[in-house]
């Protein structure tokens, strides 16, 4: 089957973002996080995005891809940002992970999930290496610097209108503000 575009992501990299903005220019709707991916169902010419925990781990998605998938990996090298966005949204389970917030939790950190966003970012780095494809970092990705947001582009491998990629993917867009909500 394969020719899906499949982004495979650490979890709070700014997977769903890239996905949308994607799927806009490619006119593609996203299946997010399919839980039958790899277990029987077959999918041609979707876009899918995946977070690497889920669904049995790398593993699992790698016996999915198809050789002629196109696959993107997107992983975060601030792993605090990653930990404090995870902690912030369950001390407030009403809210949605895609809203802006302020994080201004004060306590200790939580080594368990901590571990596990570390977990994460290196599973990606690996599934890199053994797919022998680039992987993307969303430091690079969601950038004020054009060099680096051009490199990133040139990774993901799509024919992409950069210049609409950049208005989507916008850091004013992002979900951590550097103020409280109120102060905005």
């Amino acid at each position: 089957m394969g020719k899906n575009i499949i982004v495979i992501a650490s979890g709070r990299s700014g997977s769903t973002s890239l996905t949308v903005a994607i799927g806009k220019q490619l006119r593609k709707q996203a299946i997010f996080e399919p839980y039958d991916y790899g277990k029987g169902n077959v999918y041609k010419n979707k876009l899918i995005k995946h977070i690497l925990y889920d669904y049995g781990g790398a593993e699992q998605l790698k016996e999915s891809i198809e050789k002629d998938d196109k696959v993107i990996l997107l992983t975060r090298n601030n792993i605090m940002n990653v930990y404090e966005s995870f902690n912030y949204t369950r001390h407030n389970l009403e809210v949605s992970f895609h809203q802006p917030y302020y994080y201004d939790i004060e306590e200790p950190v939580d080594q368990s999930i901590f571990d596990r966003a570390v977990e994460q970012h290196e599973a990606i780095k690996q599934l890199s290496k053994d797919l022998d494809i680039p992987y993307l970092v969303y430091e690079e990705l969601y950038t004020k610097d054009f060099v680096s947001f051009n490199k990133s582009v040139d990774k993901i491998g799509l024919n992409l209108d950069r210049e609409i990629l950049k208005q989507d993917l916008d850091i004013k867009k992002k979900y951590r503000k550097n103020k409280p909500l109120d102060l905005i």
